[in-house]
């Protein structure tokens, strides 16, 4: 049985090499302006589904975007170096669980650095994510700037973040209520009607030991591990450049929305044995709460759900 300094030792363990795997998944949302430059939106990223190449987000981002009447069209960025790819295909909106799908009209051509996650590691299982580790990567609006689409430099830096699911009485098996009440007394529950049927919840504090710097400029990098939120959130002329966008907040997880989350697989396993290689997708965030310090995810159960809709 691990110490709670030894799982909290595991987690930060398991940051980057989480990061350096699931980056090359990753994609950002673009709003194109004109035919030289797009506005980031927000956060989403390529995976199979049924057979099919898809690219996932939170519906309400691409909603958003087009409420704001600026944009021409939206893209998705294709990788370091390459122009993003305009959509031309169908887009599936659920909006009952905020997701939306979009399935090009053909093979979507992403760079090289870039791959679709593979179907077989979308978790259906919404329970397996009550005791593993969880860990969730995408781009807030803080470090992103505006993007030349004509295939110049796409500046823009991730946020990793490992952190447990934020429980509910309600999640808690019966059975051990008793003793996670004994060795968690003064455990932060969210209500139980906090959440609908299709959601879950993970720590998002507002202490993180594990966000990604922005120290470096260069094409969807990550940079060392910083402790200080401002040091994220904060504008700082030492730390940001380029001109900001209409609409940019300089605190708060904006443009998270739409990032996957995965379950690292450790639960139930021998940590010292742990590989990236063992994670599965399990969510995607839809939305952040700053007063109870959470990120609210649609479980990934719900995509097949998704592209059964007329």
């Amino acid at each position: 049985m691990l110490t709670e300094q030894e799982k909290q030792d595991f987690v930060l363990s398991t940051i980057n090499p989480m990061a350096d795997t699931t980056l090359p998944f990753l994609t950002r949302v673009v709003g194109v302006i004109d035919d030289q430059t797009g506005e980031h939106r927000g956060t989403g990223f390529f995976c199979m589904l049924g057979g099919r190449q898809a690219v996932v987000t939170a519906a309400h981002v691409l909603r958003d975007a087009a409420k704001t009447g600026r944009f021409q069209s939206l893209a998705f960025t294709r990788g370091p170096g390459e122009p993003p790819g305009i959509v031309a295909g169908t887009i599936t909106y659920a909006d009952q669980f905020d997701l939306a799908i979009y399935l090009p009209s053909r093979s979507f051509p992403i760079g090289e650095q870039k791959s679709f996650w593979p179907e077989e590691r979308i978790e259906r299982n919404p329970d397996l994510l009550l005791k593993d580790y969880l860990f969730v990567q995408g781009f807030p609006r803080r470090f992103s700037r505006f993007t030349t689409l004509g295939g110049n430099a796409l500046v823009s830096e991730t946020l990793a973040y490992g952190a447990m699911m934020r429980y509910r009485s309600c999640d808690v098996p019966s059975d051990e209520k008793r003793q996670f009440d004994r060795d968690l007394p003064d455990y932060p529950y969210l209500p139980d009607e906090f959440l609908q049927p299709h959601q879950f919840a993970l720590n998002f504090s507002v202490e993180p030991a594990s966000f990604i710097a922005p120290g470096g400029r260069g094409l969807e990098q990550r940079q060392s591990i910083i402790s200080d939120w401002s040091e994220v959130f904060q504008a700082n002329p030492e730390t940001t450049f380029g001109d900001t966008f209409p609409e940019q907040k300089s605190r708060g997880a904006h443009g998270m929305s739409g990032s996957p989350v995965w379950r690292i697989g450790a639960a139930s396993r021998p940590v010292k044995d742990w590989s990236p290689s063992w994670s599965q997708l399990i969510g995607i965030v839809t939305g952040w709460n700053e007063a109870r310090q959470v990120l609210v995810a649609t479980s990934a159960s719900k995509l097949d759900e998704v592209l059964k809709t007329p």
